[in-house]
């Protein structure tokens, strides 16, 4: 879906892979090309250009640097058996540069050769680098119309990813955006090529970046012998297993108070900690997900008692306070509002029991409604 050429240099004696690209900036109050800034003016006398191209550069810099390796095996080499860092050298250079940006004082959508200063938000240079480094195409849904009446392969729909890279939609996937292996893929075909005696396997070097979400919710089920309702809140971690984040470890914290419906209600107050898998089918307005694990914790059981009836005496329950180990099992959407956050909503069922060797241990099957929000 796109035709771009990207630079890679491979340094045999001192092991490094360098993507170099140099940049030169020009401001200009319209822009050149007619049609990518077409908004609000702004004042040229205060804009500095200089502060510009710096930022332009740092981030490109910061953000594609220490993200993947190269490792070479199976071969005589001093450079094998070590993760190569693909390192990214963008400078500014107005002398020679590869690209000139059209630094324009106007509002507008900007492209890889035109930043609007009116619309520039910290993720574009970003994103246009790599256009510019990777040679990379765009992987977001293409909605405007008169863009597509200029190249309308723009609108297929095979081009649209939702796995969190930065070539998708980044301002959606705000600070979980990464570049993914695809994009740096032609580096470790050129490292084949370069080295065809040596394996060649491009690694992910780059931090993972956490997620955490809160929730709360309702239910009811059976509680030891009787009907009973539940009330929950609580928060998880989210630990990504890869870049598009479909697989995620799930760390958190969970309260509960469940009690019996009328005659007996006996109420238990539960807090614990809760570790599990989840799984996301992503999409580009709604992302489904379930999840499964468990949870141990401390119960504590609130003093209460029964009527007597018909001649029956009354059965006092608690206070007592004991371990309690539970499963957990659910599924549910998230509707994604934007900068990677969003609004959960889920089915789960749960299942568990007080870990004790007590006459009446306390055990539960519930099954509940949570909502929630990712950030």
């Amino acid at each position: 879906m796109s035709d771009m050429t990207a630079v890679v240099d491979f340094n045999t004696a001192t092991c490094e892979i360098t993507i170099p690209y140099r940049f030169g900036f020009e401001l200009e109050a319209d822009d050149p090309s007619g049609y990518s800034c077409q908004g609000t003016a702004l004042d040229p006398a205060q804009v500095n250009l200089g502060q510009i191209a710096k930022d332009y550069v740092d981030a490109v810099n910061a953000a594609m640097n220490d993200q993947f390796a190269i490792r070479l095996g199976d071969c005589d080499h001093g450079c094998a058996g070590q993760n190569i860092p693909i390192k990214i050298s963008a400078s500014h250079d107005d002398l020679d540069p590869d690209r000139v940006i059209s630094v324009v004082t106007r509002s507008g959508r900007g492209d890889a050769s035109t930043l609007c200063l009116g619309s520039a938000d910290p993720g574009f240079p970003v994103h246009e680098a790599g256009h510019q480094l990777l040679g990379r195409g765009d992987e977001y849904p293409e909605r405007d119309a008169d863009t597509l009446a200029d190249v309308p392969r723009w609108g297929r729909r095979e081009r649209v990813r939702n796995d969190y890279n930065v070539m998708g939609s980044h301002h959606r996937f705000g600070r979980f955006a990464a570049f993914h292996e695809r994009d740096f893929r032609h580096v470790l075909t050129f490292m084949r090529a370069a080295m065809p005696d040596c394996e060649a396997e491009l690694r992910s070097v780059g931090d993972v970046v956490l997620d955490y979400r809160i929730f709360a919710g309702i239910g009811g089920g059976y509680l030891s012998g009787a009907g009973g309702y539940a009330g929950t809140a609580g928060f998880d971690i989210g630990f990504p297993l890869s870049r598009d984040r479909e697989w995620s470890v799930l760390l958190g914290a969970q309260a509960d108070f469940l009690s019996q419906i009328m005659p007996a209600q006996r109420q238990f107050v539960l807090t614990g900690m809760r570790l599990g898998f989840e799984r996301r089918f992503l999409g580009t307005e709604v992302t489904g997900r379930v999840f499964g694990g468990g949870r141990i914790g401390v119960l504590h059981e609130l003093e209460s008692s029964t009527r007597p009836s018909f001649g029956t005496p009354g059965t006092t329950f608690g206070p007592h306070t004991a371990a309690f180990g539970e499963a957990q099992l659910g599924g549910g959407i998230m509707r994604n509002l934007g900068s990677g956050g969003g609004l959960t909503a889920d089915l789960n069922i749960r299942a568990g029991s007080e870990l004790s060797d007590r006459h009446d241990p306390a055990y539960w099957v519930n099954f509940g409604v949570m909502l929630g929000g990712q950030f």
